[in-house]
């Protein structure tokens, strides 16, 4: 089964324009991932260190939240990285940074699909849409190559 190609994007722009959107996006998405944890532990921790009547069932429950905001925050770091392959793949034009990238957005995508982390289904078929369109730029790039 072939995968399908993409000419253009984003209504009628370059693949490459596409790409870097995708990449920026995602870059801009996983900082501001890596923000709001962060400041949840800060919450958290203000929560433990002045606890009231209001919040004590909070505080039983506060390492299970703390280390779902550190494992949150470690996705969000790591798909920060992986956006910055990206976006370097396609400024300096380097397939091989691209795969790298489509091969964690497939990882990441079967995983949020087993764990049952699926956002919805829009979700789901925006991912899918990244991927083509990143998929397609890395087909032209490597074409070009060969070429």
């Amino acid at each position: 089964m072939d995968i399908p190609q993409l000419s253009t994007c984003f209504c009628g722009r370059p693949l490459k324009t596409g790409a870097k959107f995708i990449g920026w996006l995602c870059f801009i998405l996983s900082f501001t991932g890596i923000f709001v944890f962060y400041l949840s532990m800060t919450l958290l921790d203000y929560i433990e260190k002045h606890p009231t009547p209001q919040n004590m069932e909070l505080i039983e429950d506060l390492p299970t939240y703390t280390m779902a905001c550190m494992i949150l925050i470690g996705f969000h770091a790591l798909d920060m990285i992986f956006s910055a392959l990206l976006l370097l793949g396609v400024y300096k034009e380097k397939s091989e940074l691209l795969l790298c990238w489509l091969i964690y957005g497939i990882i990441d995508l079967a995983v949020a699909i087993n764990v049952g982390y699926l956002r919805s289904f829009i979700f789901f078929v925006i991912d899918l849409y990244f991927l083509l369109v990143v998929y397609s730029y890395y087909k032209e790039m490597t074409c070009a190559e060969e070429s």
